[in-house]
């Protein structure tokens, strides 16, 4: 039987000079851009890229990887919402005797 796992995180997204950064805050992962729509399009890739290199090495998915810093859950609860939830494409990348779902439940952007 495949494991099962699923994954429903929430992003604060904050500029940063002149990149935007994507931080998750259940799992200390993080992606930049030029634009908040390549801030989350990175932010999927590492994301998704991080379940696999775990998967690869025999742990379970993101089970090393901690929560973000206070800060950022902080910045997150005084952020604007966005609207768009979608989920991330996995791909074929993960073996057979896994079944991942992942997706970002809620975008905040925060100055």
């Amino acid at each position: 039987m495949a494991k099962r796992f699923n994954f429903e995180v929430s992003v604060l997204l904050t500029q940063e000079g002149n990149a935007w950064v994507a931080q998750c805050l259940q799992y200390d992962v993080t992606a930049q851009g030029s634009s908040i729509a390549s801030a989350k399009e990175n932010f999927e890739r590492m994301f998704v890229g991080q379940i696999i290199a775990d998967i690869s090495v025999g742990r379970d998915p993101l089970e090393a990887i901690p929560q973000a810093p206070r800060l950022y859950w902080d910045k997150f609860e005084h952020g604007e919402k966005l609207s768009e939830r979608k989920p991330f494409y996995v791909g074929d990348a993960v073996p057979a005797a896994y079944m991942i779902q992942a997706m970002a439940q809620d975008f905040r952007v925060a100055a």
